[in-house]
């Protein structure tokens, strides 16, 4: 930071002041500001400096203004003492010059208040080539809250996670193989269990298939054990982890099928259904051979490998490695939302909140109505969370509420229900709760049918005959509403699919609700923003008065003559709109 007072404040107490609010709206990190002698081969102090156990350390360099890129760009390829890994992004961050008269009383008001008095942008090193484009690469104009965002972002780089997720995604090919293998020993039966898989996971392909079992059963290893370690509710009914079922057998490394099928409908009793329930089916769709102990094993030991960055409660591991297994997603249109313009789109959008009080904003609906594996549902929880916190907000319980009340995510295919429900779990992990709005939607429309008017229900919670609340209940067989004006937040990555190259369309069933949209006003789309502009139109119809709609926009559509008529007709009436250009859909 450049040198000057603020205020009655020197330089030193201003970044005192900063960090000593990053440490009560962090999480679980320790910042400090100019501290001497933390950079190996430099006596130079950075701004702040932060801490969280076995993360990535973050630097933040400050000054009026604009952001410090200078002095960030300084610290790139350094290294804090009793650490191995150089910077490779620091966190450039310019103050309005309007704070310049504050006092120290006045620069923490402003902070906790969450004004708008920051600009930020990353400084990244040119010569590291496997990373991931950062988001921003200019100013953005921000707030404390994003700043927390991006300090949480830098602790763990994309392209750490990058590397992490297709390493685990290269252990379940080899998984996936060693499943086709052990399945091809039980001559006959075979043929039913490869069948019965695909059936049950959505493939036409045994290889494809065999991988993707391997895959749900990791993510319901990896969830097992987070409850059995935080979960009281769980420990109180003798969850055990993977290790202390281990430990009952008399053969070492086995991690026996039925005492893996015991202890997840052990978690089914408290919920956690649309995560446990397509790992339980695909665990008992026949014959798995005589290497599938030793299969769950292995997979076990991949879970660890999913810990040790420690920050699934930020990022969606699920997300990341399935983008590397799935087939054809063009077809299934999956197009996948990387975290940083997911995180990027959700912090933008939710400072429309930013004003509401807390109590208001752990109300506030949101909902993703194409949700695929969680990546934009969970960005935009998590930047609805910092919000509330700089609001004051302190409720032991905002997780089980804001999953059994607030939180949406629809989807048309199941894995992504279970990948969804696994992110969001992820986010608060020693919070149980008892039911979700998490729904596999089986219209041959999916969440487009409610672009009919009349429809004010999903029915199809994911899990077998809507039994995704509170086993014992009656449920109204699943069915919960999403009424018209009851949606605050709509943040989607639009599917983006229109039929050729021989290829089907991936949700039919359109034309029989195009009168039926007609009936409210609803032009529905036939050109190449597709399907996007549909779900547009359709968070409209639902959106609550002064709701906001932040979409990704594929570039293709970006410039495609429908979806500007669309944008252009949206926003005579409708003002809170946020969109993203998506370079990699």
């Amino acid at each position: 930071m450049t040198q000057g007072p603020i205020g009655n404040l020197h330089e030193q107490e201003a970044n005192s002041v900063i960090a000593g609010w990053l440490n009560k709206a962090g999480h679980g990190w320790q910042a400090d500001a100019e501290r001497t002698g933390a950079l190996v081969g430099s006596n130079e102090r950075p701004d702040i400096i932060i801490r969280q156990g076995d993360r990535m350390p973050v630097i933040i360099e400050c000054e009026w203004g604009r952001p410090a890129v200078k002095d960030a760009t300084r610290r790139l390829g350094h290294r804090l003492i009793s650490e191995k890994r150089p910077f490779t992004e620091v966190i450039a961050v310019g103050i309005d010059n309007l704070c310049r008269a504050d006092t120290r009383a006045v620069l923490r008001r402003r902070l906790d208040e969450n004004e708008r008095i920051f600009t930020i942008q990353l400084a990244t090193d040119p010569f590291v080539t496997d990373k991931n484009s950062i988001w921003p690469g200019v100013p953005l104009a921000a707030t404390p809250a994003d700043l927390v965002a991006y300090c949480e972002y830098s602790q763990v780089p994309q392209s750490v996670i990058d590397r992490e997720s297709e390493r685990i995604a290269e252990h379940i090919y080899s998984a996936g193989m060693m499943l086709h293998n052990s399945i091809r020993q039980t001559a006959n039966l075979q043929h039913a269990t490869l069948a019965k898989l695909r059936e049950i996971v959505g493939c036409e392909d045994d290889a494809e298939a065999t991988r993707t079992a391997c895959a749900i059963w990791l993510i319901a290893i990896d969830l097992q054990n987070d409850l059995a370690n935080n979960s009281t509710t769980l420990q109180n009914a003798n969850l055990k982890t993977t290790q202390g079922l281990k430990d009952n057998t008399l053969v070492v490394r086995a991690l026996l099928q039925h005492h893996l099928l015991d202890a997840w409908r052990t978690i089914q009793k408290v919920n956690y259904l649309p995560v446990m329930e397509l790992a339980i089916s695909c665990l008992q769709a026949g014959s798995m051979g005589s290497r599938i102990s030793d299969l769950l094993a292995y997979l076990e030991e991949i879970s660890i490998d999913l810990n040790t960055l420690h920050a699934k409660h930020i990022y969606n591991f699920p997300g990341e490695l399935w983008q590397r297994l799935v087939g054809d997603r063009e077809e299934r249109a999956a197009h996948y939302t990387k975290p940083e313009i997911a995180e990027l789109l959700a912090t933008l959008s939710a400072q429309r909140f930013r004003n509401r009080s807390a109590e208001e904003i752990a109300g506030l609906n949101l909902m993703d109505a194409a949700c695929g594996t969680g990546t934009l549902v969970g960005a935009g929880e998590r930047a609805l969370r910092r919000l509330y916190s700089m609001q004051g907000g302190r409720d032991p319980e905002l997780h089980r509420k804001r999953m059994e009340e607030h939180v949406i995510a629809l989807d048309i295919n199941g894995i992504a229900g279970t990948l969804t429900a696994k992110r969001l779990t992820d986010m608060e992990v020693t919070q149980d709760y008892a039911k979700s709005k998490v729904a596999v939607v089986t219209h041959e429309a999916g969440s487009l049918s409610l672009l009919n008017p009349q429809i004010t229900g999903i029915t199809d919670y994911l899990g077998y005959g809507g039994v995704a609340a509170t086993p014992g209940l009656n449920n109204e067989l699943g069915l919960f509403h999403i009424a018209h004006g009851s949606i605050h937040w709509a943040l989607m990555n639009p599917p983006y699919s229109r039929p050729r190259k021989g290829r089907i369309q991936a949700t039919t069933g359109l034309d029989k609700l195009r009168p039926l949209a007609a009936k409210s006003g609803w032009k529905m789309s036939h050109g190449q923003a597709g399907l996007a502009s549909d779900f547009g139109n359709m968070c409209n119809m639902r959106l609550a008065p002064g709701g906001v709609f932040a979409h990704v926009l594929p570039l293709t559509a970006a410039h495609s003559g429908s979806w500007k008529q669309w944008r252009a007709e949206l926003e005579k009436d409708f003002e809170n709109i946020v969109a993203i250009a998506n370079v990699s859909s």
